[in-house]
């Protein structure tokens, strides 16, 4: 099994981001959203875990 530091999508690296965010570990989460490219980024947790969401969704129906 992977560490999730080996993670090569930018989803993941933005799922990783939003949970370190939830925790209150900006810096780390800031760290994993500079390296999704702050796709997902938004100012409040609620509407972040929305984007997440429809962004996963999207990538999951385009495969």
């Amino acid at each position: 099994m992977g560490r999730v530091d080996d993670l090569e999508t930018r989803e993941a690296m933005a799922v990783h981001a939003y949970l370190h965010r939830r925790e209150g570990a900006e810096w780390n989460a800031n760290y994993w959203y500079d390296r999704a490219g702050r796709t997902y980024h938004r100012p409040t947790l609620e509407a972040e875990q929305e984007a997440l969401v429809e962004g996963l969704l999207k990538t999951g129906s385009s495969r």
